[in-house]
């Protein structure tokens, strides 16, 4: 007998679609296999990929933002116009995995020696308890001292959102936060 994923591939694309077009995270729910079946999901990341490519007009962009993992591994902004925003003539993705932040500056960050100037940074750091993702980071406040160096015998933040030394970083959904009984999307 064939697996569910190969009797449905006629008719995914309309089920993709329809749960795109609600958008969220139940985008994942629209077949029961997809987070378990690995020919399965790679059916839903094609389609995420070609709605993508439609959306954003710079292939580069596009390809940039399309997922390479397993789908659903990370939060895919499904959507709610999250995609068109690259076509807007002041906003530039800047892949940081490949041409990292070189510093901050008062006006924005340089990244390769190119200044970005703007308003506020959002560092989308990815997922990791506690910690993880604040430790890859040299984050230096008040005094040169680092917020690894400040939480090495554990973090502190009050309300998970403020650390004592560091004026203007909010981790929003930071260590000691009420984060963990909420969805992160909606809590921030």
């Amino acid at each position: 007998m064939q697996p569910a994923w190969k009797r449905r591939k006629r008719n995914a694309n309309g089920k993709y679609e329809e749960a795109w077009e609600r958008g969220g995270l139940p985008f994942l729910g629209a077949f029961g296999d997809l987070l378990f079946e690995k020919a399965a999901n790679d059916t839903i990341a094609e389609f995420a990929r070609r709605k993508i490519r439609s959306i954003v007009k710079d292939p580069a962009t596009a390809e940039l933002l399309c997922p390479d993992n397993v789908f659903g591994c990370k939060r895919l902004c499904v959507d709610t116009g999250y995609f068109e925003t690259y076509n807007l003539p002041h906003v530039k993705l800047v892949d940081v995995s490949k041409t990292p932040i070189e510093r901050f500056t008062a006006d924005g960050i340089e990244v390769n020696s190119v200044d970005y100037p703007f308003d506020a940074i959002i560092c989308a750091t990815g997922f990791a308890a506690m910690t993880g993702s604040f430790d890859k980071i040299r984050i230096t406040g008040r005094h040169g001292k680092t917020l690894a160096e400040k939480w090495r015998a554990g973090p502190r933040a009050y309300l998970g959102v403020a650390t004592a030394g560091f004026p203007n970083l909010f981790t929003i959904t930071g260590p000691g936060s009420p984060s963990v009984l909420a969805s992160m999307i909606q809590a921030i």
